[in-house]
C-alpha cells in the first residue's frame, strides 16, 4: 500500500508541473500572437 501511495503522489506531483509548463507556454504563446497582432 505505501507504493501505491507514493506512486500516486508522483503523478500527482508530475501532472501538476506538466499542467503549469503547459499554461506557461500556452500564455507566452497568446502573449506573442498578441504582440503580433497589435504590430500589424
Amino acid at each position: 500500500m505505501a507504493a501505491v501511495g507514493l506512486n500516486l503522489s508522483l503523478i500527482i506531483t508530475i501532472s501538476h508541473v506538466y499542467i503549469r509548463i503547459v499554461v506557461y507556454r500556452l500564455s507566452l504563446m497568446s502573449s506573442r500572437y498578441s504582440q503580433m497582432r497589435d504590430g500589424h
